[in-house]
């Protein structure tokens, strides 16, 4: 696919067990990824709700896309919504938002083996992009109709 090899793998352990990234993206509603799974030093980037366990909460590094994104969000974003509620996750515990990642200012990995965990599932960042690519689709087939968004 897209000139990537992949394989079929048989279980989660499998398929995440000697991964140095891994991507969560699916619409199950039970938690799939313990940290045991994974490798010393993997990172998992997050856009799914409610299939990190526990315990990703004390052992890993977190990235929110921004402290309120998560904090205050009216959907529970766990495991992280319900220890923030109960004041057992700060904003001194975060390792650090996006912006200031994307910026350079922060590193959420303290040392190599840190297991670090990108939280983007209150970002929409994957509705830009496919927005984006629509957009671009859209043009360069010449289908859909132009307008402005202005008056100009």
């Amino acid at each position: 696919w897209l000139g990537i090899p992949f394989r079929d793998v048989a279980s989660i352990d499998e398929a995440v067990g000697d991964a140095g990234v891994v991507a969560l993206a699916n619409s199950a509603r039970e938690v799939l990824l313990w940290p045991r799974q994974l490798q010393p030093g993997a990172l998992v980037i997050d856009v799914s709700e409610e299939q990190l366990a526990p315990e990703f909460v004390t052992r890993a590094q977190a990235v929110f896309v921004t402290w309120e994104g998560v904090a205050n969000n009216p959907i529970p974003r766990e495991p992280f919504s319900t220890p923030i509620k109960a004041g057992a996750f700060t904003r001194d515990h975060l390792a650090a938002e996006l912006g200031a990642v994307i910026a350079g200012t922060a590193d959420p990995r303290r040392r190599p083996q840190d297991l670090v965990v990108y939280v983007l599932t209150a970002a929409h960042v994957h509705d830009l992009a496919m927005a984006q690519w629509a957009y671009d689709w859209a043009r360069s087939t010449g289908v859909g109709t132009p307008f402005g968004l202005t008056g100009a």
